[in-house]
């Protein structure tokens, strides 16, 4: 059965739900309309598809999800198919116990998934997610909690170790027919046989396999063992820990035969065999009972149930056999009223160190503070950095303070102040159980190879923490000191500073729970290069030149300015027609304009005088400045292009008119429109433009 989710934006809640005419296509089948029935309510209503501009759900679906509880944003809504033109529609509220999981099914700013319900193989992101949450259980464990993990886990490999001294593979291939015919098959406890022992209590904690073993085997012993050898050739050689290749064994399996499928004894010799590929659950309602606990949702196919636990346990290198342990375990910890904080942190699929580089006006700085809210709340602080920038600034410094004496008089004494990554860096070693996020602006306006200095070591980790510790120097070793011996926070939390910076902060690590996120843009100018060393530490997000219209298409549509004293035109209209001006004299793509390079406060506020004036003066200025400043003559109408006065001058008569060129953009006579339609009022927008005013 197939599943369309639906990401809910802010613009969704206030205007259509737009679609995707892929979606119309693929999932609604090319229809017009369609019945939809609230999964809760049960209010059931015919749904349209609008489809005067980009699709949009018209006819009921507003009153269907009303009906629903309603949406906000990141929300998400479920089509579910229930019939021949028929849906159940689901809300998941970011509140649900399953929200964290899929919402981390979609890629940044997408809004649209489709999947088959017995194909959540497709999604590793997913098991991604659920793997590194699983790890982080662990990784809060206690000394105590953690020797217990870690004595399950051996007396658990021990007892397989003997089990594979007895039955391994290698070990029935070299036994000849009549004691292959005496071991393998034939139950009861005098022949010791590989079925009696799979179904005893001996190796019962291998898992239980809970089927009689009495049900004639009528297997031909040097056939089976053949069979065996295939399956280890496969592994070895061409598994690779993906859905096809696990399709594959599964496959060859049921052509060596069918009947091995059935027998969960033979799934229990498999996984002893090879524990990283099958798994240690092997009847299906425990495979769903334990998908459920990671809230992953679970499928009719037993065999991807299967592959979806393996790989987790691939990835977080914790066996199946353990994942309860772990949850139970954190629980109890959350539970333990002796700590004062749970030391479990939300898991965030990001890298720990990420740069957004493009061109100007992409929304770079918009998109990092939508995901900074997003993923850290207000646990996040921003820094803008400029070519007067030092490591005394970013980390911090002795500087003088002025001190009074007894007697009033003054005095100079000198003072560590911390820097912003100083000061991140003592809430995030005094608050595990919370993430932070650094924001860095402008991050190549400033030499940062210097500006981090020795800290630059840090910024190799490994599962978030930094790989290689670095020695505190004094002033630093003195500060950390007096600030995190004299915090107050549980004794659980300061265990945890001592084991990663020393008894005497004599070494400094970047934990996991501390996150560094940067802008930069390689067409300012005054930038400074980065070496390659520097940047192999950094994820680079490369956010396209029309990322940000692509995405909001609707809102860009109605960002108007006055191309002539009677004629309006749509800016992204006027701002692709200028790079594909830009574009044809070879002007780099970073050079190019972003939808963004006029501010999203001001455009948000459809004030066609003010958008009018910031084309004017800020993008006819970068225009005639920087971007084109070595191709005036090709871009700009020269006899009008002399000076920049005479520029703007000409851009307000008629600015169509300074182009070598004309624009080939559609344009809007203004006696066409009203005066609310110019200059629409929206009350959701500030007018304290410094607030909204983000850098892009």
């Amino acid at each position: 059965m197939r599943k369309y989710i639906r990401k809910i934006f802010k613009h969704d809640i206030t205007h259509e739900i737009s679609i995707t005419t892929k979606i119309v296509k693929d999932f609604f089948n090319s229809e017009k309309s369609f019945i939809v029935k609230g999964l809760n309510s049960e209010d059931e209503g015919e749904v349209v598809i609008n489809s005067a501009t980009d699709p949009r759900f018209g006819g009921d679906i507003k009153r269907i999800i009303r009906s629903e509880g309603g949406i906000d944003i990141d929300d998400l809504i479920i089509f579910h198919e229930s019939g021949s033109n028929r849906y159940e529609l689901e809300i998941v509220k970011k509140t649900n116990d399953n929200y964290h999981v899929l919402s981390n099914l979609f890629k940044k700013n997408k809004r649209h998934i489709v999947f088959e319900a017995d194909e959540q193989h497709f999604h590793d992101d997913y098991l991604e997610y659920i793997a590194k949450y699983l790890k982080s259980k662990l990784d809060m464990f206690s000394d105590v909690e953690k020797n217990n993990y870690e004595n399950i886990v051996q007396k658990h490999e021990d007892l397989r170790k003997r089990f594979l001294d007895k039955f391994s593979i290698e070990n029935l291939k070299n036994m000849d027919s009549e004691t292959k015919n005496k071991k393998l098959f034939t139950t009861g406890a005098i022949n010791d046989s590989l079925l009696y022992n799979l179904a005893s209590n001996e190796f019962k904690n291998l898992g239980s396999i809970g089927q009689s073993t009495s049900t004639p085997i009528d297997y031909r012993v040097d056939l089976f063992v053949n069979d065996l050898e295939k399956i280890a050739t496969f592994i070895e050689e061409e598994y690779n820990f993906s859905y096809e290749t696990f399709s594959k064994l599964i496959n060859l399996i049921k052509s060596l035969n069918e009947d091995y499928l059935v027998r969960l004894w033979f799934f229990k010799y498999l996984y002893i065999n090879f524990p990283h590929v099958f798994v240690s659950q092997y009847d299906s309602n425990t495979k769903k009972v334990l998908l459920n606990k990671l809230h992953l949702l679970e499928s009719n196919d037993d065999f991807i149930n299967m592959y979806n636990l393996s790989k987790i346990a691939t990835i977080s290198n914790i066996p199946t056999y353990m994942f309860e342990f772990v949850l139970n375990s954190a629980e109890r910890l959350n539970n333990n009223a002796v700590y004062d904080e749970t030391m479990i942190k939300e898991i965030i699929t990001k890298p720990h160190q990420r740069i957004f580089f493009g061109a100007p006006g992409t929304g770079k700085s918009y998109n990092l503070s939508i995901e900074a809210q997003k993923y850290f709340g207000d646990n996040y602080e921003r820094v803008t950095m400029h070519p007067n920038y030092t490591y005394g600034n970013f980390v911090g410094s002795f500087k003088p303070f002025p001190k009074a004496k007894e007697n009033g008089e003054e005095y100079i004494t000198y003072k560590y102040v911390p820097g912003p990554l100083m000061k991140m860096f003592l809430k995030v070693m005094l608050n595990p159980d919370k993430n932070y996020l650094l924001i860095i602006e402008e991050i190549n306006r400033a030499n940062v190879s210097a500006i981090f200095g020795d800290f630059f070591q840090l910024l190799d980790r490994k599962d978030g923490i930094s790989e290689y510790p670095i020695v505190a120097s004094e002033d630093v070793k003195l500060f950390l000191r007096e600030r995190l011996s004299r915090a107050e926070c549980s004794s659980e939390v300061k265990n945890r500073i001592q084991s990663m910076l020393g008894i005497d902060y004599e070494r400094i690590v970047l934990p996991s729970n501390l996150y560094i996120w940067a802008t930069m843009n390689s067409a300012d100018q005054g930038v400074m290069p980065m070496d390659t060393a520097f940047k192999r530490r950094w994820d680079f997000e490369y956010i396209g030149i029309n990322d940000a219209y692509n995405n909001n298409i609707y809102d860009f549509d109605n960002y108007k300015f006055k191309i002539s004293n009677n004629q309006i035109v749509k800016w992204n209209d006027f701002r692709v027609a200028i790079n594909n001006i830009l574009s044809s004299v070879n002007v780099p793509e970073d050079k190019l304009i972003g939808p963004y390079f006029i501010s999203k406060s001001i455009l948000d506020r459809k004030d066609i005088d003010e958008l009018t004036d910031n084309v004017k003066n800020k993008v006819l200025m970068y225009l005639y400045e920087d971007a084109g400043k070595a191709n005036r003559s090709k871009i700009f109408d020269i006899d009008k292009a002399h000076t920049f006065s005479e520029l703007c001058k000409s851009f307000s008569e008629n600015g169509n008119s300074i182009f070598k060129n004309d624009l080939e953009i559609e344009s809007f006579e203004i006696r066409d429109f009203n005066d609310e339609q110019l200059y629409p009022f929206d009350e959701n927008i500030p007018v304290d433009v410094e607030k909204e005013n983000f850098s892009y």
